[in-house]
């Protein structure tokens, strides 16, 4: 993945953020949650597959499908790690720069919402 998408938040002409793009990061973050989750639910859906081709069926063939399922569900898990960890890291990354902006320590109601739901996301990671 590629953090050119967020250079305007990085570079050294770095645009004051507003409301919504913090928004947006949040919702970035948790569509990359469920995008984790949603590999996890498919790996272990090819599990339940794989131990029912090898638990009730007597064919060769199809225990060597259970047996590649089980491969590949071990694959996809270690591959949505990745990309979980890979987005994480550039979300961490912009995030971070966020907290730390001038902007972010302003005393309004929403920066003060804003602030806290980013902690409470934080806690979860």
């Amino acid at each position: 993945m590629s953090e050119e998408i967020y250079n305007r938040y990085n570079g050294a002409e770095k645009e004051a953020m507003t409301l919504r793009d913090y928004l947006a990061v949040d919702r970035t973050v948790m569509a990359n949650e469920v995008s984790f989750l949603s590999y996890i639910r498919s790996a272990l859906t090819m599990v339940v597959a794989a131990m029912t081709f090898l638990k009730f069926f007597d064919v060769p063939a199809i225990h060597l499908l259970g047996w590649l399922f089980i491969v590949a569900s071990v694959l996809l898990v270690v591959h949505g790690a990745t990309r979980y960890e890979a987005m994480g890291k550039i979300l961490h990354h912009l995030t971070g720069d966020m907290q730390n902006s001038p902007d972010a320590r302003k005393s309004g109601p929403a920066r003060r919402l804003l602030l806290a739901s980013q902690s409470l996301i934080g806690m979860f990671r």
